[in-house]
């Protein structure tokens, strides 16, 4: 059995970025020019891995999972939640 442990990891490289997220094959499309800046934390337990994303840049982000793998995603913040709401309701 491992031990648990966490790591965090600061990109400013999108391809790089996108290609640390675990459990998903992931593509990020920053949609405005700046300096792209993410954080990566990652915790490991013994049967769950959990993995926190922030970016700086506004993007569109397309993945699918991997196969024997469950993701669960929550938005921790107010603005993007009010974004998501907003397409999902386009979307519908």
């Amino acid at each position: 059995m491992k031990m648990p442990s966490s790591q965090i990891f600061a990109f400013r490289d999108p391809f790089l970025y996108q290609a640390a997220i675990r459990a998903a094959d992931w593509e990020i499309f920053p949609t405005t020019k700046g300096e792209f800046r993410a954080e990566l934390t990652q915790i490991n337990l013994n049967k769950l891995w959990m993995q926190r994303l922030h970016e700086t840049l506004p993007q569109v982000q397309v993945g699918t999972v991997r196969p024997g793998r469950k993701v669960i995603g929550f938005l921790t913040d107010v603005e993007i939640f009010n974004i998501a709401a907003r397409t999902f309701r386009l979307v519908r």
